[in-house]
């Protein structure tokens, strides 16, 4: 790769954000990802949602500026994953990671 290539690819990476290794997301929303017989449901709360009504829900309720984490658990289904990236990316988010979570994260009435 040409210097210039790199140099160009390396100024894409940082406009688009693209790495969130450095992002601080101490205070960011969370949504955790669960199935049940092959659906995805969304949960902010304990109520659970489809794709359509947690993209509605964050761009009423929520500051896109803060950014937001998607738990997965150790079977999640990666079409699951798709529909939550594009959900938070609908409601206006820029900021967001995909992770395991794990029981400190989850919050009561959380399933």
């Amino acid at each position: 790769m040409s210097l210039a290539l790199a140099l160009l690819a390396s100024a894409a990476q940082v406009a688009t954000g693209s790495s969130t290794d450095t992002m601080d997301f101490s205070r960011s929303y969370v949504v955790w990802i669960a199935t049940d017989r092959g659906r995805c449901t969304f949960f902010m709360t304990d109520a659970g949602e489809d794709a359509d009504q947690l993209t509605e829900t964050l761009r009423q309720n929520y500051n896109a500026s803060a950014g937001i984490e998607i738990l997965t658990d150790s079977d999640t289904p990666r079409r699951c994953v798709a529909k939550a990236e594009k959900a938070v990316k609908q409601a206006g988010f820029s900021l967001f990671r995909v992770r395991r979570g794990t029981d400190a994260d989850r919050s009561p009435g959380i399933p």
